[in-house]
């Protein structure tokens, strides 16, 4: 049975998948989105989009304390980029993950609010690696377990 937490992720990285030049964006993210934490660190030559859960806290919201958890998420993005185009391909990486999830809101389940934008950073790039990237984090309140755990 899949965790609150993993469905959240699922959900994210399925609006995410949808990021490619065919479908309106400035990117083609579509085949390089992943679940996988430790594949953030990797030196990549294609662009790389994760999904990755921050941290959990008590709710924020006082009408669901008691069942659910403000679980704040990054989306992490890099893509090749050279010392001319870096700040552009950043902007346009930040701007398709938002537009990824303008008018969403309904397609999270029942429980789950829909994420709430709280900020960006770029990924400071290291000298020679030819890529940047940025951390845009959101948060959301999510079940503390599926209705089918709590039965």
């Amino acid at each position: 049975m899949k965790s609150p937490r993993e469905i959240l992720r699922e959900i994210v990285a399925n609006h995410l998948r949808e990021i490619s030049l065919t479908g309106g964006y400035s990117n083609d993210l579509s085949n390089f989105v992943t679940l996988e934490p430790l594949r953030v660190a990797e030196q990549r030559d294609e662009p790389l989009v994760a999904v990755l859960i921050e941290k959990q806290t008590e709710a924020n919201d006082l009408a669901v304390f008691r069942t659910h958890r403000a679980t704040q998420f990054a989306v992490v993005v890099k893509a090749p980029a050279t010392v001319h185009n870096a700040q552009e391909v950043i902007d346009s990486l930040v701007d398709d993950v938002e537009r990824a999830f303008e008018k969403r809101q309904g397609s999270f389940p029942v429980g789950y609010l829909f994420p709430k934008y709280i900020e960006m950073m770029p990924i400071p790039p290291e000298a020679a690696v030819g890529w940047v990237g940025a951390i845009i984090r959101y948060t959301t309140n999510i079940p503390i377990r599926n209705k089918e755990q709590s039965l």
